[in-house]
């Protein structure tokens, strides 16, 4: 048995020795995109996001990782399965426009207490919460 299994043990590297050209070097793709955005830049942003996110206390309602609460405010998880970067920021600005317009939100304000709030933020900070309700 222990022959057998250092025969194929050597047979193995054999094939694996004579198939392989020596390492490979894998050679960093330049940026040549004029787009200079660091991961820096992103974590900036990012964390902006989850900063307004604690500022406007959002987490009362939708909790601290948009979770949701019980009869406070419906959970932020997967929100790209019902909206689209467009119509989420419009329901920041103008939630009663949003609800009037579509009957699953009208069907689901009945679920909660609470009432979405407008948050007027300025254009970088309402992109950056949408982008980390994105995340969530």
């Amino acid at each position: 048995m222990r022959s057998s299994l250092a025969t194929y043990l050597g047979i193995f590297a054999s094939v694996l020795w004579i198939g392989c050209s020596g390492p490979k070097v894998i050679e960093p793709v330049p940026n040549t995109s004029t787009d200079s955005v660091s991961s820096v830049d992103v974590v900036e942003h990012f964390t902006q996001g989850s900063g307004i996110y604690v500022r406007e206390n959002c987490a009362n309602c939708h909790g601290e990782a948009g979770e949701g609460t019980k009869r406070l405010g419906p959970p932020l998880r997967n929100l790209g399965e019902h909206w689209d970067r467009a119509r989420l920021e419009t329901f920041l600005l103008d939630p009663g426009k949003v609800e009037a317009e579509d009957q699953r939100l009208d069907e689901l304000k009945s679920s909660y207490w609470g009432r979405m709030t407008a948050y007027p933020l300025a254009p970088e900070e309402l992109s950056a919460l949408i982008d980390y309700l994105f995340s969530l």
